[in-house]
């Protein structure tokens, strides 16, 4: 539990029950996705069930929560973008706010020039460590 990751879970005994504990960061889930993830992973253990792991992707139109569709859409208006299901997009929560901000990732070289767009357009009110690892990890993939 004490070494960085999006996702830890320890078991132990506790006298005759079993103890599941879950950490989330935040980006990987919000209260209402964490609990839908420990309802499956329960429901897996009690079916006996041996989950499959998925391939990791970013989010496409079609992956996107309709909670974030206002938000997607303003953005492609203002970029006066087609968009497909295919696009690869990120969405951040700004920081002190209820709003997000869309990136086309594929509109991107380079992190220098993400870092830019938020710094410009946002005053840098999106990124911590964790957000701009992700981001980066799939620019230079």
């Amino acid at each position: 539990l004490f070494c960085e990751g999006l996702l830890k879970i320890a078991v132990w005994k506790a006298g005759d029950k079993t103890v599941l504990l879950f950490v989330f960061h935040h980006l990987l889930a919000d209260g209402r996705g964490a609990l839908g993830l420990v309802q499956e992973f329960a429901n897996f253990y009690v079916d006996g069930i041996e989950p499959k792991a998925a391939p990791e992707h970013l989010i496409t139109k079609k992956d996107l929560p309709d909670d974030y569709q206002q938000f997607l859409d303003f953005r492609v208006n203002i970029e006066n973008k087609e968009l497909t299901d295919k696009d690869k997009i990120a969405v951040l929560r700004i920081k002190n706010t209820t709003s997000y901000h869309i990136l086309f990732l594929d509109s991107y070289s380079s992190m220098d020039e993400i870092d830019k767009e938020i710094e410009e357009s946002l005053d840098g009110k999106i990124y911590n460590f964790n957000t701009r690892k992700i981001l980066e990890g799939h620019i230079n993939a």
